[in-house]
């Protein structure tokens, strides 16, 4: 809301104020004398005379009334008031940088002298010089005080090297804006305002977002937030925080003292008593047992991949091949006959080798028509205007235009200022009395032609005309062998009719040469130019001069003609016109030319299209065409090699994803799931990475306690010398020397058959089964391949509740402004000592439920912060606060809606400033 100033009046001529009326300083106005009055310190009361508007901004001062910084100065003849009015809060600051600070630098509070905030250059990328706290309304020189923009409108700015409405941000070099985030971990991120007119001198920036930088500064590539001593967020890295913490380290693992460094073969046995990991020593007596010292195993040359099957025949367990048992491998195909439920047009769908869709045309073939293309493309349709109209001058009447149309109207005997009374008429004359007319022997359905030098009539054959209807051979069409060489159409895609024509387009510009379309923009108008020796049309850029035509223009008007004016063509005695239409022809009937159609006279339109039916050897051609013989075969036989293997059913290569091939992630993220259950793998940030792993944030090894602290939770699993699998009770860990590393072992001694285990079960065994762990129980069990859900190499699958999924990896990039998030306060009403904080956020919601009763300042110097209000009818009793608007006093809520308040701390004084008009 406007601030208005209402100075002390009097509609009374010859009215001066009392002594007592005013204070020093202050303005009383006589609106009837048209004078303004003062007093002086010393108690005087003095006539500062009848001013002009440029005398009045010269008392107030031009730099308090300059134009762009939102205040104006207007006399309200209605209601006898002199208005000062101001939507820009300012500040009086002093440049204390060593040097002068130009009119728009950024700058941040270093100091104070009295109430007067000291200021220098601010600086994105030091610290000690940041947050920004305003904008220079003026130039400084070094120890000149003068007006700083802390919220509001600034102009008289050189903003050309922006675009309206870019967000600004404070830069790295000394006391300027940038439109781009400052990028580095040293560099803090202050979002100022916004750019609101463009222009070399007279720019215009919005001051929203001076005293406060964003919560979360940069990270450079490669590290991760960890707290610190002090409880705050500091950068770390792997290598330093995590990297080097030993086994023995790990809460949860209790070692026995007896035990001390632990030798070849002692273990660490999960106890689930306890469930913990106990380093104990190794079992005294007895060995580690092989598998196929068990009673019903029998395992004989046994080599990589190969598997355990029961033979019923012989009571036992044998190693066999995949192939052996029927097992399928985990990257197997299947012909197309294999598969019961595949769709037909899967069953015949190919892509030719010698065909390319590229990324561009995979866009464009599900079009299902130009128009639609067109959007796609981003282009005009073909011919589309774009010129500058072309205009008329001169006093002829014949010509007309509308836009870009000229329109050519008949010339009658008015338009030839000079043709006289000798032209006297021909009508009954036959066409071929027409000097350029030759006409010989005329037959049915013959045209009249243009053979260089006159018109003469000819048949369709004669003239090189086809007639509606015609029909070609194969061999009529020159490149047919190709195009159904390199032609296909994916059944994943649903090519339309439309989108056949496209498919093989690399990019746009050929796109459009397919379409017929022009790129956006382009202009289609031919510019307008003259030929022949004519007199009576002039043209100068895009105006034609029509003048009037004389006799001379007419080169071979002769003195035989004999009066045509206003006698149309159907005059002649040749000629039968009827019902004539737009586009029509005239055409020799064997008596006389008459007017046609172009279907009636039997004439095919330029750019006419033919069906496979008009083709009469259409199906031999292509039956006999070897490249079409050969592409069948193609779609029959197509093996893919390389990354991607089969015939019919696709299978990715193992190993062939590389990390390359993966989407691309931020900086300091991990490729992991967080989300219950089983599912694609995600994007996590350090702090979910965090959460998974139960690493405190701050952990740091050289700090015993927070090592502690931080790993205490960390299963012995995840360690890096540490191969195992999920404990089982009894289960243990044995050191071994070769590898230094800790391995899952069952103790020694114990079973003797696989079913006496304590986690297998055997039920009935059958030939060919397998064993499958079942998590329900935490056993393996033996079942048959569909119980276990393998594929066997023989007999059919279908392609029923079966689905290729791909890893879900998103690609986060941040554009363009930073925005906030807006908090919201959670204590609504009463006495409320902790949401008035500018950590919460600088923009504030509070939705009132009743009357707050007192309001904690939680400011410190340069912060800022922006509160909405809202809810319904109550009171707010805020802190200490210098308002510097609104009279100087806490403005009252607004009893609908929402009032908005700003905040902002300059040393240890809390400002405040209504925003907007309070309604």
């Amino acid at each position: 809301m406007a601030t208005k100033i209402i100075h002390k009046k009097s509609s009374v001529a010859s009215s001066v104020p009392a002594a007592g009326d005013l204070e020093p300083g202050e303005l009383a106005v006589n609106l009837a004398d048209k004078k303004i009055f003062s007093k002086t310190t010393g108690g005087t009361v003095i006539e500062m005379g009848g001013l002009t508007q440029e005398e009045i901004e010269d008392f107030l001062g031009t730099s308090f009334l300059q134009a762009g910084n939102g205040v104006s100065l207007t006399y309200d003849d209605g209601n006898n008031q002199l208005l000062i009015e101001s939507d820009t809060v300012e500040e009086t600051v002093k440049n204390v940088s060593g040097g002068s600070l130009s009119k728009g630098t950024v700058v941040y509070q270093s100091g104070s002298t009295g109430t007067i905030a000291e200021v220098q250059a601010a600086e994105a990328d030091v610290a000690s010089k940041m947050p920004a706290i305003g904008i220079l309304a003026e130039t400084l020189a070094d120890q000149a005080e003068g007006k700083m923009v802390l919220i509001g409108k600034i102009s008289g700015l050189d903003t050309s090297g922006f675009s309206a409405g870019d967000t600004v941000f404070v830069s790295t070099t000394a006391g300027t804006l940038t439109n781009s985030p400052p990028a580095g971990e040293t560099s803090l991120i202050q979002n100022i305002g916004k750019v609101i007119k463009v222009h070399a001198s007279a720019g215009v920036i919005v001051v929203t977002g001076a005293g406060r930088s964003n919560a979360t500064p940069n990270l450079d590539s490669g590290k991760f937030f960890l707290g610190n001593g002090s409880n705050q967020a500091a950068s770390a890295t792997f290598s330093t925080e995590v990297q080097g913490v030993d086994v023995t380290n790990l809460q949860g693992v209790a070692l026995d003292a007896s035990v001390g460094t632990p030798s070849d073969g002692d273990i660490i046995v999960y106890r689930s008593a306890g469930s913990d990991w106990v380093l104990e020593a190794k079992p005294a007596g007895g060995s580690n047992p092989a598998i196929n010292d068990l009673t019903d195993v029998t395992i004989t040359t046994v080599a990589d991949n190969e598997v355990l099957a029961y033979d019923n025949g012989t009571g036992e367990w044998i190693n066999q091949t995949a192939a052996e048992a029927g097992l399928a491998a985990a990257s197997h195909t299947h012909t197309v006959a294999d598969v019961t439920d595949l769709d037909a047009d899967l069953a015949t769908f190919s892509v030719p080798a010698s065909t390319t869709i590229s990324a561009f045309g995979a866009t464009l073939v599900d079009d299902a028509d130009a128009a639609t293309a067109r959007t796609t493309l981003g282009v005009d349709a073909a011919g589309t205007d774009n010129s500058t109209d072309v205009t008329l001058s001169g006093t002829g009447t014949y010509i007309s235009i509308a836009g870009q149309v000229i329109t050519v109207d008949p010339i009658t005997e008015s338009d030839i200022s000079d043709l006289g009374a000798y032209i006297t008429g021909i009508t009954g004359e036959p066409l071929s009395d027409l000097s350029d007319v030759t006409i010989t022997t005329i037959g049915s359905n013959e045209i009249l032609k243009w053979n260089g030098t006159a018109w003469i009539n000819n048949t369709l054959a004669e003239a090189g005309i086809s007639a509606t209807g015609h029909t070609h051979t194969v061999s009529d069409i020159t490149d047919l062998d190709a195009d159904l060489a390199t032609f296909s159409v994916p059944a994943s895609t649903t090519i339309s009719a439309f989108g056949a024509t496209l498919v093989d387009d690399d990019d746009a510009a050929t796109a459009r040469t397919t379409l017929g379309v022009d790129a956006a923009g382009t202009d289609n108008s031919t510019d307008v130019t003259l030929s022949g020796t004519g007199t009576y049309i002039s043209i100068a850029g895009q105006v034609i001069t029509v003048d009037p035509i004389t006799e001379s223009d007419i080169s071979d008007l002769g003195a035989y003609i004999t009066g045509i004016t206003g006698e149309p063509l159907s005059d002649l005695s040749d000629v039968t016109i009827t019902s004539v239409a737009s586009g029509e022809i005239l055409k020799w009937n064997g008596t006389a030319w008459i007017n046609q159609t172009l279907a009636e006279a039997g004439i095919a339109a330029t750019g006419h299209t033919h069906t496979a039916s008009d083709i009469t050897d259409f199906d031999t051609e292509v039956s006999n065409n070897a490249d079409v013989a050969a592409n069948t075969a193609k779609v029959s036989n197509a093996t893919h090699t390389g990354d991607v293997t089969g015939s019919t059913v696709l299978t990715i290569a193992d190993n062939a994803v590389t990390l390359a091939k993966l989407a691309d992630m931020a900086t300091a993220s991990f490729i992991g799931r967080n989300t219950a259950a089983t599912g694609d793998p995600e994007v996590l940030s350090a702090t979910t990475a965090r959460s998974i792993l139960n690493v405190e944030d701050g952990a740091d090894v050289t700090d015993s306690a927070n090592v502690t602290t931080a790993l205490g939770s960390i299963s012995i699993e995840a360690h890096s010398d540490v191969n195992t699998m999920t404990p089982t009770d009894g289960q243990v860990l044995t050191w071994d020397n070769a590898n230094s590393r800790w391995d899952a072992a069952t103790p020694s001694g114990g079973s003797s058959a696989i079913n006496d285990l304590t986690d297998v079960t055997i039920t009935t065994p059958a030939d060919n089964e397998v064993l499958a762990y079942d998590n329900g129980t935490s056993e393996w069990i033996n079942q048959t391949y569909a119980e276990a859900g393998l594929a066997s190499l023989t007999g059919t699958e279908t392609l029923t509740n079966k689905t290729i999924t791909a890893p879900a990896i998103s690609n986060p990039v941040i554009t363009g402004a930073i925005d906030e998030e807006v908090y919201a306060w959670t204590s609504t009403s009463g006495a409320i000592t902790t949401e008035m904080d500018p950590a919460n956020g600088t923009i504030q919601t509070l939705t009132l439920t009743g009357n707050i009763t007192s309001l904690t300042d939680n400011f410190a110097e340069g912060e800022a912060i922006t509160l909405i209000v809202g809810g319904t009818a109550s009171t707010i009793t805020f802190p200490t606060t210098t308002w510097v608007n609104n009279g100087g006093s806490a403005p009252d809520l607004a009893t609908t809606g929402q009032t908005v308040f700003a905040f902002w701390k300059v040393s240890t004084t809390l400002y405040g400033a209504l925003v907007g008009d309070g309604s």
